[in-house]
C-alpha cells in the first residue's frame, strides 16, 4: 500500500459550480448538505449470467444504489450497480415516493462510472414565464431530457494536502430505504488498483480503512465528501470501501456531455515510482524528485514504438511528473500521471531520459482498449460455442476472476501479457474450453479444461467465430482440436455430433442466450 501518495489529496477537495442549471450550486458548506440535495436512490432489476454457464438460464436479481443528480434528468452512479440491469428506477429527493423510470444511456467500461437518463417525458423543473409581468405564473413545459444542449456540473481543483485532513471531514452518502444516511470515512491511500468493470493496472482509487461501520452496498454509487465537497463516487462492492477520484468523475462527464462516449485518454504505458537515492543515481537522476520508471508499453497503443520500458518520464507538456507519479496540472492542483492523462485529448509533448540521452517525443492522447480483454463485460449474454457437451469461450476478465480460469498459470500469463507482449499477434482473441457437460461423446475431454485452442483441423484460431466457422465446415471423419501446451489433441467424429448436441442440449436445457452457431 502507498501510504506515502497520501499527498495527492490535492485532487480531493474538489469545488463544483452551479453551471447555469435550476438546482443551483452543489457547492456545500463542511456539512455538504446541498450536495445530499442531489442524492438519489437507485433501483435496478438485471439478469445475472454464469460465466462458466453461459447456456444456463440467467438468475433475475433486484439491487439498490445510490446515485448523483448532475443534470436534468441525468444521474451519476457506480457502473457496476447497473451493468447487465434490464430495468432502472430512480427516487428522487424531496419528491413523490413514485420511482421515476430510467434506462443507462452511458457506460463509462474504463472508470467504472455510467449515467442514468430518466425516460418519462418531463424533468421536475418550472420554468418561470412572462406571466409574471401580470402578477400570474404560468408553468412553461417542463424541459426534454432529450434535449440536444444537456449542460453538466463542471468541476475545478482546490489545492490540500491529504495530511492536513481531519479524520472526521470525509464522509458517504447514502440512500436507504429509510431515507438519506452517512457514514464517517478514514482515507487510508490512494492508490492503482482494480476496479470492477474497469481495465487492469490503470485507475487509482481512494481506499478507505475498513471498520464495521463502513458503508452499506446502497451506498455505491453515492458521493464521497471532503469538508463538504466532492470528492470521488463510491464503487465498493464489497470488501474495503474505495471510491473513483474526482478527477475521473470529471472527465467521464465532459466526455459523455454529447452521451456518445469515446472514453478516457490512455497513452498505453505502465509506470512505477522511482523510489530511494541508490536507484536514482543508477538511473542517473539528481535528487530534485522527478521522474516515474516506464515498466511496460501495450501493444498498438498510442505510446507504442515511441516510448521504452527502462525510460523515465520527466515531463508532460511542460509539467514536471515527480517520483510519485504526481502532475502539477494548475491551479494548486497535483493529479497522478494516469488521471492526467485522461482529460487530454490530442497530441502530447513527453519528455524523457533514456539511458544517457534527453528526449523530447509526442504521442497521441486517446482513448485507446487495446486491452479490453482485461475489462469485464458490458453484455449481459456471453458469446460461446456448445457442440459435443464441450462450451468454448474467449479469455477475457470474466473468465479470469469469476471462474477456476484465474488459477491457471499459462491462461494467467496470456490474460495479463497479450496486449503488451505480443502474445496476440497472431489471434484476435484466446478461444478457451472453459466447461464440459459430461456425456459420452466427450469422455476424457476434461483434462483439456482451461486450455486454450492453437488450431482445429490444422487451421490455427482467430477468435470464437472463426473457430465455430472452421468446426462447421470440418471436411473429414474427425474433427481435431489442437491446445496451447497439450501435445495430444481432442479428436471427435463429426457422423457422432448431431445426435449428441441434441441428447446434451435436451438433458442440460441448454438456453440460446448468446450461443454461435
Amino acid at each position: 500500500m502507498n501510504v506515502f501518495r497520501l499527498h495527492r489529496l490535492a485532487c480531493l477537495a474538489l469545488l463544483v459550480i452551479a453551471g447555469g442549471l435550476p438546482w443551483g450550486s452543489m457547492v456545500a458548506e463542511t456539512t455538504g448538505g446541498e450536495v445530499r440535495t442531489q442524492v438519489v436512490r437507485v433501483r435496478v432489476v438485471k439478469n445475472v449470467f454464469q460465466t462458466a454457464a453461459p447456456w444456463a438460464t440467467p438468475r433475475v436479481q433486484e439491487e439498490f444504489g445510490t446515485g448523483l443528480l448532475v443534470a436534468p434528468g441525468h444521474v451519476l452512479t457506480s457502473l457496476e450497480l447497473v451493468r447487465f440491469a434490464i430495468s432502472a428506477e430512480v427516487f428522487l429527493p424531496d419528491g413523490p415516493r413514485v420511482p421515476r423510470p430510467a434506462e443507462v444511456s452511458v457506460q463509462g467500461a474504463d472508470c467504472g462510472l455510467a449515467l442514468l437518463k430518466l425516460t418519462d417525458s418531463a424533468t421536475e423543473e418550472p420554468t418561470e414565464t412572462a406571466g409574471e409581468e401580470t402578477g400570474e405564473q404560468e408553468a412553461a413545459p417542463a424541459e426534454s431530457v432529450d434535449s440536444d444542449t444537456l449542460q453538466y456540473f463542471s468541476f475545478v481543483g482546490e489545492a490540500a494536502d491529504v495530511r492536513a485532513v481531519r479524520p472526521n471531514s470525509v464522509l458517504a452518502v447514502g440512500a436507504t430505504a429509510s431515507g438519506l444516511e452517512q457514514r464517517q470515512l478514514i482515507l487510508t491511500a490512494i492508490e492503482r488498483d482494480l476496479i470492477e468493470n474497469s481495465d487492469i493496472d490503470r485507475r487509482w482509487l481512494l481506499r478507505f480503512q475498513e471498520s464495521a461501520a463502513g458503508p452499506p452496498e446502497t451506498f455505491r454509487g453515492g458521493p464521497v465528501l471532503v469538508d463538504g465537497k466532492l470528492a470521488g463516487i463510491l464503487a465498493s462492492r464489497s470488501g474495503p470501501a474505495y471510491a473513483i477520484e474526482v478527477g475521473v468523475v470529471k472527465a467521464f462527464l465532459a466526455d459523455a456531455a454529447d452521451r456518445e462516449y469515446q472514453g478516457l485518454s490512455f497513452p498505453g504505458f505502465a509506470y512505477d515510482p522511482i523510489d530511494g537515492a541508490a536507484m536514482r543515481r543508477y538511473l542517473g537522476l539528481g535528487q530534485t524528485g522527478e521522474g516515474v520508471y516506464i515498466r511496460r508499453v501495450d501493444f498498438r497503443s498510442p505510446a507504442w514504438q515511441r516510448l521504452e520500458a527502462g525510460d523515465i518520464l520527466l515531463s508532460v507538456n511542460g509539467a514536471a511528473v515527480t517520483q510519485d507519479a504526481a502532475v502539477n496540472a494548475g491551479e494548486g492542483t497535483n493529479l497522478d500521471l494516469g488521471e492526467y492523462f485522461s482529460g487530454l485529448r490530442g497530441e502530447v509533448t513527453l519528455k524523457l531520459k533514456r539511458g544517457s540521452r534527453d528526449l523530447e517525443i509526442k504521442i497521441e492522447a486517446r482513448p485507446f482498449s487495446g486491452l479490453s480483454m482485461a475489462r469485464r463485460r458490458l453484455e449481459d449474454r456471453r458469446r460461446y460455442f456448445l457442440t459435443a457437451g464441450l462450451v468454448f469461450q474467449e479469455l477475457d476478465y470474466d473468465l479470469i476472476h469469476d471462474t477456476s480460469a484465474g488459477r491457471d498459470a499459462l491462461l494467467r500469463h496470456r490474460y495479463e501479457n497479450f496486449g503488451h507482449d505480443r502474445i496476440g499477434e497472431a489471434v484476435d482473441r484466446d478461444v478457451v474450453l472453459v466447461s464440459r457437460l459430461e456425456d459420452p461423446i466427450n469422455n476424457g475431454a476434461g483434462r483439456f479444461i482451461n486450455a486454450v485452442v492453437h488450431r482445429i483441423n490444422g487451421r490455427r484460431v482467430r477468435n470464437l467465430m472463426d473457430f465455430a466457422v472452421e468446426w462447421k465446415r470440418t471436411r473429414g471423419e474427425y474433427v481435431v482440436v489442437e491446445f496451447l501446451d497439450h501435445a495430444a489433441p481432442l479428436i471427435l467424429a463429426k457422423r457422432d455430433l448431431p445426435v449428441a448436441d441434441e441428447r446434451v442440449d435436451r438433458r442440460y436445457q441448454v438456453q440460446e442466450n448468446g450461443r454461435v452457431r
